[in-house]
């Protein structure tokens, strides 16, 4: 996908202030209520144009989150939630072995 152009780099304190579904809701370019590839991609692209993660990291988020969206190939907040709950019952060590895993392919 080509590069797109990114909005202004959120500050920290709007980072840390920001619920999970304002996020989604921003992610959401169309307003659908879903996410699709399109959109992830800008968004993790930007948070890697941003310094707020590695490409690796991006990678890994991408091939993550795209591994729960249901047959319609889009991601809904609740698919989302789903999503962000298995990263945060990963340990270091899998957190780490899929995100290097994600920067081999």
């Amino acid at each position: 996908m080509p590069a797109p152009d990114c909005p202004e780099r959120p500050t920290e304190e709007e980072m840390k202030a920001a619920k999970p579904e304002d996020i989604f809701k921003k992610i959401d370019a169309d307003g659908n209520g879903t996410l699709d590839e399109k959109e992830g991609f800008r968004a993790l692209y930007c948070m890697v144009e941003w310094k707020y993660m590695t490409e690796d990291e991006a990678f890994a988020a991408y091939d993550h989150i795209g591994s729960f969206a249901g047959d319609d190939g889009v991601v809904s907040p609740e698919e989302m939630g789903k999503a962000v709950e298995a990263v945060e019952a990963m340990s270091e060590d899998e957190l780490r072995a899929k995100i290097d895993g994600a920067s081999m392919k």
